[in-house]
């Protein structure tokens, strides 16, 4: 009897840690919305094969398998994942509570996170999770609001081929916000590099300079500092 107990407790334990690793090792179970979800034309725009190496899942079986290739090492499968698992969390409008407990919430967002740093560590030059980091920063909901790394982000999914960031910059720098200052230069930097990525909009505000500088004058927000 004496050996009863600790046989027990080792027992418990590992049958504990062995359901922990279970947890943190297998996929959830995806839900309606997450085998719905298709990507946007502008994913598609700017990262062209990314249907091709990471379809959108449609059954559980699929979404196995792209966590299958989210580990073995694809960038694209990792954004994607980043993508789902932010679904079903409060930092979504349709979010339910009564579906994913909030505790569970928070559990989705750091996996998002996680699968987005991944999707970055594999591939640094990513344009569609380079953006998505810079919306996070931008919005601070996920994270913590920094808009200079929010434009670090941008900046840095701009020069690997986002038009939607490039066009993002144009408009921080075109009428400055939080602690970013305006800078029309900058924001005719991005104008090109926007109108270079295939912007029709940016052929017109490049083309018709001064007429855009006096059109944007009426939005300027510059935000001084409170004392």
């Amino acid at each position: 009897m004496k050996f009863l107990k600790p046989l027990l407790l080792i027992a418990t334990t590992m049958m504990i840690v062995s359901a922990e690793i279970a947890t943190a090792a297998g996929p959830i179970q995806a839900s309606k919305r997450m085998l719905e979800y298709t990507y946007s034309k502008t994913d598609i725009l700017f990262c062209k094969d990314i249907r091709n190496n990471a379809p959108e899942p449609r059954t559980q079986q699929e979404f196995e398998a792209l966590h299958r290739r989210a580990d073995e090492g694809g960038a694209d499968s990792n954004y994607l994942l980043s993508d789902l698992y932010i679904l079903e969390t409060e930092f979504n409008a349709y979010y339910n509570s009564d579906l994913v407990s909030e505790v569970e919430s928070k559990r989705r967002a750091s996996e998002s996170l996680r699968f987005l740093q991944r999707s970055l560590d594999i591939n640094p030059a990513h344009p569609l999770a380079l953006n998505r980091a810079g919306i996070n920063y931008e919005m601070g909901r996920v994270v913590p609001k920094d808009m200079k790394k929010a434009v670090h982000y941008f900046d840095r999914a701009a020069r690997s081929g986002n038009g939607v960031a490039a066009h993002r910059l144009f408009e921080i720098y075109m009428i400055g916000y939080d602690d970013i200052s305006k800078d029309t230069a900058k924001a005719h930097y991005y104008a090109d590099l926007a109108k270079e990525l295939g912007s029709n909009f940016h052929k017109y505000t490049t083309t018709h300079w001064d007429e855009t500088l006096k059109y944007y004058e009426r939005f300027d927000k510059v935000q001084t500092k409170k004392p």
